[in-house]
C-alpha cells in the first residue's frame, strides 16, 4: 500500500479549497457527492485524517508542551514570534480565548470529523482487497481514538467525579448538529476503547519491520495501554503493554541520539511517528523552535532546557549529580571558584554523566555541527574567536542558557526553513517499557519488593541502552519516583512530560501548584532570564470561549 507521505501530497490538493470550512465544528473537508466511491477514494480519505496532524497546533506545538513543566521554558516573549501563545501560558497570562487552546481543540475535532466520514463510508465501498479495507478502517479507528484521547487529556479530564469530559461525535455531523453538551470522561473513554479494540483486530502487525508512518496493531495496543494508564487502570495497562513487548515487533535502538536526527529516525523503536519531509508544507517546525542561531534554520531557542532538568541527569554509575556539592568540592580541590568560562572546568562538570545529556542538550563548550556544515563550540560568554572553532550563538547572542540538540538538524540537513525532515515519535518502545514498569509498580506494591519482577527488566533495559547503571530493588514509592525521573530524561523534548506531570500530580495533596512559580536563571544561576507563573487551569485547559459562544451547553473547566 502506498505510504502516507506520498499520498498526503495528493490529499492537500483535494482539501485545500475547503480547509477553512467550519473552523469551529467537527466536519470533514473532503467529503462530497463524488467522493467515497472507489478504493483510491478510501485510501485518500484515510490519508486526509493523517493530514490533520500536519496542522501547527498538532505537529509543531505538541513538543513544545514541555515548556509548561520544570523541564523547559518558553524563552523570549516577543509577540511577533511563532510561540507567543505559549509564552502567555507559561507567564500565567492566558485565558479561555488564548488562540492555542482554541486551535488544538479545533484541530482534534477536525480529525474526528474526517475519521467519522471514513468510518461511515468505507464499509460500503466495493474493494477487491478485503485486507486493505480492514486496514483502512482500523487506521481510521486508531486515529479517532488518538484524537479523543488527546481531547480528554487536555480538555475533558479522566475522572467523572471531577470533570465534564468533551462533546462526543461518532457519526458525520452537519453544522446545525454540532451543539452537543459534554459527555463524561467514562463515556468518551468507552468509545476510545471500542475503537482501539476494533483497530487491534483489523490492523496488521509490523512483523518487526520499520514503521511506515501508518497505524499498526502494535500502535493500537500501545495506545490502549496508555488509555488505561491515564485512567489508573494499572493491571489492564500492564497487560496491554506486556502484549506489545511479547509481540517482538519492537526493540530499543542502539544509538539514542540518532533517533532524533534524520540519520537514525527510521528504526524498530518507533511504534507510531509523525512523518516529515524536508520540503515546503511537509516538514516540522521543531528544529526552528528548539534550534540555535548557528543552525541551518537560524532558530531562536524558543524552548530552552532548565537548570533543574540538566542537573537531573545522573552519573553513569546511577548516582545522583549534586551541583551544589560539585561546586563546593571543586573550590575545595582547586582553591578557587568554578569558572563557567573555563573549558576544563565545565568539561569536568559534565564528565561521566548520563550519555543522554550530551545527546539531548548543547551545554557550554559542547560542539555542534551547524550551518555550512561547520563545527561550532558553544562558548560562554560568546566571543568572535575562530579557534579552536567558531563560537555557536543563541538568540540575542547571550549564550547563557542550555540549548536543545534533540530534534535540531545538523549541518545542511534542513534545506527549507520551518520544514525539518526529522520525524516526531508519538509512541516509541522505550515509552512503552517505562509505562509498563509504572503500571506494574502501581498495580501492586509487592511487585517492587521482588527484584525478579519484570518491571525491573523493562526499566533497566532503557537505562542500559542509555549507558547508565540500572537499579535492583526498592519500595513502591522509591520506584515510583525513579520511573517518573526516568520518563523525564528519556522522553525529553518529545512533548510527553507535561501530560505525565499533570496525570501524576492532579489531585495529589502533596503537590503545591505554586511550586511552578519559579525564576528561570542562566546556567551560572547568577542572572535572571525570566519568571514562570502557574495558573489555576494548569491541569486541564479551558473549553475555548469561542466554542462556548457558539454552544451554550458547554460548561467550563475548573479554574477558568
Amino acid at each position: 500500500m502506498k505510504t502516507y507521505k506520498i499520498l498526503s501530497l495528493i490529499v492537500v490538493f483535494l482539501s485545500v479549497g475547503c480547509e477553512d470550512f467550519l473552523e469551529t465544528s467537527p466536519q470533514d473537508s473532503i467529503a462530497g457527492n463524488v467522493f467515497w466511491q472507489t478504493e483510491d477514494h478510501a485510501v485518500l480519505g484515510v490519508n486526509a485524517i493523517y493530514n490533520v496532524m500536519r496542522r501547527q497546533p498538532y505537529i509543531n506545538e505538541l513538543g513544545m508542551d514541555d515548556v509548561l513543566t520544570p523541564m523547559a521554558y518558553r524563552y523570549g516573549g516577543s509577540a511577533n514570534w511563532d510561540t507567543w501563545q505559549l509564552y502567555s501560558i507559561v507567564s500565567g497570562n492566558s485565558d479561555s480565548r488564548t488562540r492555542l487552546y482554541n486551535d488544538r481543540w479545533e484541530t482534534l475535532y477536525r480529525g474526528i470529523g474526517r475519521a467519522n466520514e471514513a468510518l461511515v463510508n468505507i464499509p460500503d465501498i466495493q474493494m477487491n482487497d478485503e485486507d486493505l479495507k480492514n486496514q483502512l478502517i482500523g487506521e481510521a479507528r486508531f486515529l479517532r481514538a488518538l484524537f479523543y484521547f488527546d481531547l480528554l487529556n487536555y480538555y475533558g479530564g479522566q475522572d467523572d467525579s471531577k470533570y465534564d469530559g468533551v462533546p462526543l461525535y461518532i457519526e458525520p455531523t452537519s453544522f446545525t448538529q454540532t451543539y452537543e453538551p459534554r459527555s463524561k470522561p467514562s463515556e468518551v473513554r468507552a468509545v476510545i476503547i471500542e475503537d482501539l479494540n476494533d483497530a487491534i483486530a483489523k490492523l496488521r502487525s509490523t512483523g518487526g519491520a520499520i514503521s511506515d508512518g501508518r497505524a499498526s496493531k502494535g500502535a493500537a495496543m500501545a495506545l490502549l495501554g496508555k488509555v488505561y494508564l491515564y485512567n489508573k487502570q494499572w493491571s489492564e495497562a500492564a497487560d496491554m503493554f506486556e502484549q506489545v513487548i511479547a509481540s517482538g515487533d519492537y526493540q530499543l535502538h542502539d544509538d539514542y541520539g540518532s533517533m532524533f536526527q534524520t540519520s537514525g529516525e527510521k528504526n524498530r523503536e518507533v511504534i507510531f511517528a509523525l512523518q516529515n519531509e524536508g520540503i515546503q508544507n511537509f516538514g516540522g517546525w521543531r528544529d526552528l523552535r528548539y534550534g540555535n542561531a548557528s543552525s541551518r534554520s537560524n532558530a531562536k531557542n524558543s524552548s530552552i532546557p532548565t537548570n533543574f532538568f540538566v542537573n537531573s541527569y545522573r552519573m553513569i554509575d546511577g548516582s545522583r549529580f549534586d551541583i551544589d556539592q560539585f561546586l563546593a568540592d571543586f573550590e575545595a580541590d582547586n582553591g578557587r571558584p568554578f569558572d563557567w568560562s573555563n573549558r576544563d572546568d565545565v568539561n569536568l562538570m559534565f564528565a561521566d554523566r548520563d550519555p543522554r545529556l550530551e545527546a539531548s542538550i548543547i551545554r557550554p563548550f559542547a560542539l555542534f555541527v551547524g550551518r555550512g556544515n561547520k563545527t561550532y563550540e558553544y562558548r560562554y560568554p560568546r566571543d568572535t574567536e575562530t579557534e579552536p572553532y567558531e563560537c555557536m550563538r543563541t538568540v540575542n547572542n547571550t549564550n547563557d542558557h542550555y540549548a536543545w540538540r534533540k530534534f535540531v538538524n545538523m549541518g545542511e540537513e534542513s534545506p527549507v526553513r520551518r520544514h525539518s525532515a526529522i520525524d516526531y515519535p508519538v509512541i516509541r518502545y522505550a515509552d512503552v517499557l517505562l509505562m509498563y514498569a509504572e503500571a506494574r509498580n502501581e498495580a501492586n506494591a509487592a511487585y517492587a519488593a521482588n527484584a525478579a519482577d519484570p518491571l525491573y527488566e523493562a526499566f533497566n533495559a532503557v537505562r542500559t541502552r542509555a549507558g547508565i547503571a540500572g537499579i535492583s530493588v526498592g519500595t513502591q514509592e522509591e520506584i515510583r519516583q525513579l520511573i517518573r525521573e526516568e520518563r523525564m530524561i528519556e522522553l525529553a523534548a518529545e512533548g510527553i512530560y507535561y501530560s505525565d506531570f499533570r496525570r501524576w500530580y492532579d489531585g495529589d495533596p502533596s503537590f503545591n501548584l505554586s511550586s511552578l512559580d519559579e525564576e528561570i536563571r542562566d546556567f551560572t544561576n547568577a542572572n535572571l532570564i525570566d519568571n514562570r507563573r502557574s495558573f489555576p487551569g494548569y491541569f486541564l485547559w479551558p473549553i475555548p470561549e469561542t466554542e462556548r459562544d457558539l454552544n451554550p451547553d458547554l460548561s467550563q473547566n475548573p479554574g477558568w
